[in-house]
């Protein structure tokens, strides 16, 4: 499900109208959500990583997200990119 989401963002462009990052909040508050930021497959975390990614390209240089968010989202880059070199993954 996650890889479709990212998929779709990444066709968005950046600086997108009001109108589509209205219809982004939803998605944007989901992923957020602890439960998936700490969840405990690995491809789940790295999935929620890249959506917040293509929403965090989209929407700069406006941060949409709280600065503690922010710094969850970080670590949450950081801990999947830790793993790459995991290939089973």
């Amino acid at each position: 499900m996650f890889d479709k989401v990212e998929k779709l963002l990444s066709k968005v462009d950046r600086s997108p109208k009001r109108s589509m990052i209205d219809a982004l909040r939803p998605s944007m508050r989901a992923l957020i959500k602890d439960g998936l930021s700490k969840h405990s497959d690995v491809d789940v975390k790295v999935a929620v990583a890249s959506c917040i990614s293509e929403i965090t390209r989209i929407t700069a240089p406006d941060a949409l997200y709280y600065d503690n968010q922010m710094r969850d989202v970080f670590k949450l880059i950081v801990s999947t990119s830790e793993g790459l070199a995991d290939q089973s993954s």
